[in-house]
């Protein structure tokens, strides 16, 4: 990645997709890769990686649900406008 401005596209890119993210990776953590936790991954049966799926997914509709109680709406649903003070 170095000076050719893909990092900083990359990063451009992320913070355009998760626009409310504090975590942005840097260029070191973007080229990084643990192979270690990918041959976990590799490693498991299709059952067993189906049972993550459907546990992180009931993780986030509780979230979401959370979300639309504490705040009476689905933040994710709203759009943002440019403040128009004055």
């Amino acid at each position: 990645m170095g000076t050719d401005g893909a990092y900083y596209e990359a990063e451009a890119a992320m913070t355009k997709k998760y626009p409310y993210s504090w975590f942005v990776p840097t260029e070191k953590e973007l080229a990084e890769v643990d192979i270690e936790q990918l041959q976990d991954l590799l490693a498991l049966t299709l059952d067993e990686r189906l049972r993550r799926h459907e546990g992180a997914r009931q993780l986030v509709l509780k979230l979401k649900e959370a979300g639309r109680k504490h705040y009476g709406f689905d933040p994710a649903t709203v759009t943002q406008t440019a403040n128009r003070a004055g």
